[in-house]
């Protein structure tokens, strides 16, 4: 029997935190990535840097050269990239966004989502010497400390959609939002924003606007998982970027977790890193 193709979650697979439902990061590449199956955790912008870049969505594809760069909505999709013949190397500048922080940015310059209107999950859009600034500007963020990143990358976000809604129109965001109804808009608001509280189910359901039954069918339906197990993966993730960026001992963040006790912290935490806290630490400090 063939062997089971493997899925890259994004941007999990490059093992960092999306803490402020914002982040950049520099993906480079020596050799080719055939069409691979690819599950975007968030809105991804990919300033194509060297090579090419190829997408097949459930409705339409794209291709596209280092003179383009590409939006790609959250969700599945085939992807293949391909090395430059010159330099014999994939670079892209990645910019991975939440649905709370496209919501977020609608909602703050009075943009109505059903104005916008566009089925496509990607749109392909050329350089220009002001995207090229921006991309050079998120390459230097890329080097520099958690904790700046998190203060600038939502300026940051802001500042690209803004330039493009002029340059490009509203479509493309159309094409971030096609999926969401607006029930699941609030839902995601709501859960993203409460990411870290401790509230119950019911009292999410309550901020939705929905019976808990409703709530939980619908998060299931967006987030491909039960929110028990989602709301756990969000508390040992920020556990797990308290440890890395302020040095903190498991005993310290196991509560905040939601843990009753360090012995029940150490084996969720293992289970989901696969690896323990101890092990996690003693390997971001050999780096």
């Amino acid at each position: 029997m063939p062997a089971e193709a493997r899925i890259f979650v994004l941007p999990e697979h490059f093992s960092f935190s999306m803490e402020g439902g914002v982040k950049t990061h520099w993906y480079e590449s020596a050799s080719d990535l055939a069409r691979s199956q690819i599950r975007l955790q968030h809105h991804t912008i990919s300033f194509l840097q060297q090579g090419t870049k190829e997408l097949v969505g459930p409705q339409s594809s794209v291709s596209l050269q280092n003179d383009h760069f590409v939006l790609m909505r959250a969700g599945h999709c085939l992807m293949t990239e391909r090395i430059s013949a010159a330099q014999q190397r994939y670079q892209s500048q990645l910019l991975f966004f939440s649905n709370a922080m496209l919501l977020d940015f609608l909602g703050k310059h009075q943009i109505q989502p059903g104005s916008l209107s566009s089925a496509s999950p990607f749109r392909v859009c050329a350089y220009d010497p002001y995207v090229r600034h921006f991309v050079d500007s998120l390459r230097q963020l890329s080097g520099m400390e958690e904790r700046w990143q998190r203060k600038v990358m939502p300026a940051k976000l802001e500042e690209i959609l803004l330039y493009l809604l002029e340059r490009e129109g509203g479509a493309f965001l159309g094409g971030l939002l096609h999926d969401l109804a607006p029930g699941t808009r609030h839902l995601v608001q709501v859960v993203e924003y409460n990411r870290l509280h401790k509230l119950s189910l019911q009292e999410l359901a309550f901020l939705c606007h929905m019976s808990l039954s409703t709530f939980k069918r619908e998060f299931q339906k967006h987030y491909q998982t039960s929110p028990s197990k989602w709301f756990q993966a969000q508390r040992l993730e920020h556990a797990a970027l308290r440890m890395r960026t302020h040095s903190l001992r498991p005993v310290e963040v196991f509560e905040d977790a939601g843990y009753e006790n360090l012995s029940t912290f150490i084996q969720a935490f293992k289970k989901h890193f696969g690896q323990t806290p101890r092990q996690f630490q003693d390997e971001q400090l050999s780096f």
